[in-house]
């Protein structure tokens, strides 16, 4: 069995299952401030909602990623800053 997917916000883990609203209050951020941030939680949750059930190997990702920098290339440094981060994960922090 894995585990369930996590965000990692400072020092706490909240469970990636968690509806954005309830993300927003474990974080601590006030529910009526609009920021950027709850445009990606839409994103973030139609990906849930639509391809939740789904498994894909990180090759899978990693060439829907170059094909999404290959249309949109303005994003080739988030989408690069992005795949680091999850190629470390694990890596214990400097």
């Amino acid at each position: 069995m894995t585990a369930a997917p996590v965000h990692r916000t400072g020092a706490a883990v909240i469970p990636a299952w968690l509806g954005s609203e309830e993300r927003r209050r474990r974080r601590g951020d006030a529910p009526d401030t609009m920021s950027a941030m709850y445009f990606t939680d839409r994103g973030i949750e139609e990906l849930v909602n639509r391809r939740g059930d789904d498994e894909v190997t990180l090759a899978w990702l990693a060439e829907q990623l170059q094909a999404f920098v290959d249309t949109y290339p303005e994003f080739e440094t988030p989408i690069e800053r992005f795949a680091t981060w999850l190629a470390r994960l694990d890596d214990p922090e400097d």
